[in-house]
């Protein structure tokens, strides 16, 4: 692509995130997603591991498809590499809120909660990438784009300054505000279960 852009010709790449379902419902998260069934398994197990470093970005299709038709028939917008992105939220943060909400999931150190991932065995919903996971409890051993992901330190200066140019103001909601429609969806939907006391 690069070639191609050096050569004269119009390209645009569009780097995405953690994509999600939409802003407004939740609908549309994938269920089979690696960060889905993560916390899923935090709320099955009531156990989670104390990441007080890691932040996660759910990246929203609607937002993250207006991005990209603004960019792509921006003419002005010069050519090559856009990371799109969303505000990042502590993992810490999204427990404490999934524990407002009546779960009660507990924070463990990292080994002891694979520990009990692999006591859970066909119960647990993430045996087949466990063995990935290395003793901290991250897989950036395997997969070292993933800490970039979660440590919120994906680089989106270019996209916000193309943005700016095309004068696009597309609204957001806050990083906690997303978590609530999503949690809210996956409750209506089944995918989670009813936290105690839920109406």
């Amino acid at each position: 692509i690069k070639k191609a852009i050096d050569d004269g010709l119009e390209c645009k790449v569009m780097r995405l995130g953690q994509m999600t379902g939409d802003s407004q419902n939740g609908k549309g998260v994938r269920w089979d997603d690696h960060l889905m069934l993560q916390l899923k398994e935090c709320v099955l197990s009531a156990y989670a591991a104390d990441w007080p470093n890691e932040k996660r970005s759910f990246i929203p299709c609607d937002y993250a498809a207006k991005i990209i038709v603004a960019l792509t028939f921006g003419k002005q917008v010069e050519n090559g590499v856009y990371n799109i992105s969303y505000e990042a939220i502590t993992w810490r943060a999204i427990i404490a809120y999934l524990n407002k909400l009546g779960y009660n999931i507990k924070l463990i150190p990292p080994e002891k909660w694979l520990e009990i991932g692999r006591a859970r065995g066909d119960e647990s919903l993430l045996p087949a990438l466990i063995p990935y996971y290395a003793i901290d409890g991250k897989l950036t051993n395997q997969f070292p784009f993933i800490d970039q992901l979660t440590s919120g330190r994906v680089d989106t200066t270019k996209t916000k300054a193309a943005l700016k140019q095309l004068e696009a103001n597309i609204a957001l909601v806050s990083p906690e505000q997303l978590l609530e429609r999503y949690v809210g969806y996956f409750i209506e939907s089944g995918f989670f279960p009813e936290p105690a006391g839920h109406n």
